[in-house]
């Protein structure tokens, strides 16, 4: 296994249950938890993260008013040798690398850590 690198993932949390996530891709989603590895499900691209925690926020900021319910998380992942992001439902491209919000970074595998106080960041 590569070396893991550092970042920040965003995850939706379910208020029922309090299980976490993939952020903004209900139909494909993969489940987070703390300490354990998520890879992408079957027939689907690398996951999202961020290398700072400057563009995770602003992401965050960005869409929560659209979706709330999100925490961001740190991390460290297995950097994908791979540059776009699709589901294995239409098997077409979600998004290049290029033209995802600025500073994502694509993932072979996410090890979720804790929970970022958002609150006590912007201090």
């Amino acid at each position: 296994m590569g070396r893991l690198r550092r970042g920040y993932k965003i995850v939706r949390v379910d208020t029922r249950t309090g299980s976490m996530w993939s952020a903004y891709d209900e139909l494909q989603a993969v489940q987070y938890k703390e300490g354990v590895i998520s890879v992408p499900m079957q027939g689907c691209g690398p996951l999202c993260v961020f290398p700072t925690l400057k563009d995770a926020r602003s992401y965050y900021i960005e869409r929560q008013s659209v979706y709330g319910d999100h925490e961001i998380h740190t991390c460290s992942y297995k950097p994908s040798w791979r540059r776009s992001v699709w589901n294995h439902v239409d098997k077409c491209r979600l998004s290049r690398l290029r033209l995802s919000y600025r500073g994502t970074c694509l993932a072979s595998s996410v090890v979720l850590g804790e929970k970022i106080n958002l609150k006590e960041e912007l201090i």
